[in-house]
């Protein structure tokens, strides 16, 4: 085929050459189920089928760089949720090509469009159903509400966890402290009571969180107190 020909090829071929990915195998996940032969492709053939390969073909979420192209999406900058944008940000300072993945928007008409406001007019309501139904992004970044006002939160440990999910790679996570698990102002802590004697009342064992202070003693794992020497500001 001449260049030229057949832009979905000419596309593949500069998106294989920005990314550095030479060596593509020839096997493709859904081969063996459909009884595909991989030798029997050319290379422009396997370039083609890893481009069109989709294991999510029942949604329209992006993974892979080429994934925009094929569902004609675009990163939405604009979200409200800071927290996605930081984590991309993330992502491209460690150098990953494909860092906007997460900020994925199909429907360019909904950016800016709260899904929560009681104001948005039906069309808007259905275009927020589509785009939920397909964009699994989008629910995280826009439509997850933990609690009220409290939409998901991403760092690069959920957001992560969740790509290799969908990638159907078997994963587990552990996360170092002060990278996102998350606890309410309200949540409890038990802590050492200053009252002494007999009559010590529960309330004196269980402290809210935003209300302790330097010098308060929480207890640990092991059941010993442990001074608080320091606290930080959340959210930021």
């Amino acid at each position: 085929m001449e260049p030229g020909k057949n832009p979905t090829l000419d596309f593949a071929k500069r998106l294989v050459e920005y990314l550095g990915s030479n060596n593509l195998p020839k096997e493709l996940i859904d081969d063996r189920r459909l009884r595909r032969d991989p030798e029997a492709r050319s290379e422009d053939e396997t370039l083609l089928a890893h481009y069109h390969e989709d294991s999510l073909s029942a949604i329209k979420t992006v993974r892979f760089l080429k994934d925009f192209h094929l569902y004609k999406a675009a990163p939405d900058r604009k979200t409200k949720n800071e927290s996605f944008l930081r984590t991309a940000e993330i992502f491209r300072l460690q150098g990953i090509k494909n860092y906007y993945f997460l900020l994925q928007l199909n429907n360019p008409m909904l950016q800016g469009v709260d899904p929560h406001d009681p104001n948005i007019t039906n069309e808007q309501s259905m275009m927020v159903f589509e785009e939920t139904s397909t964009n699994f992004w989008y629910f995280l970044r826009e439509v997850v509400r933990l609690k009220p006002e409290h939409p998901f939160l991403a760092n690069r440990g959920n957001i992560s966890f969740i790509w290799s999910y969908l990638n159907h790679i078997t994963t587990y996570m552990i996360m170092p402290r002060q990278q996102g698990k998350l606890q309410r102002n309200d949540s409890k802590v038990r802590v050492k009571p200053k009252a002494t004697g007999p009559y010590i009342t529960p309330r004196e064992c269980w402290k809210r969180i935003d209300e302790l202070v330097i010098g308060d003693e929480v207890i640990d794992r092991h059941g010993n107190p442990c001074n608080i020497i320091g606290i930080h500001p959340q959210g930021k």
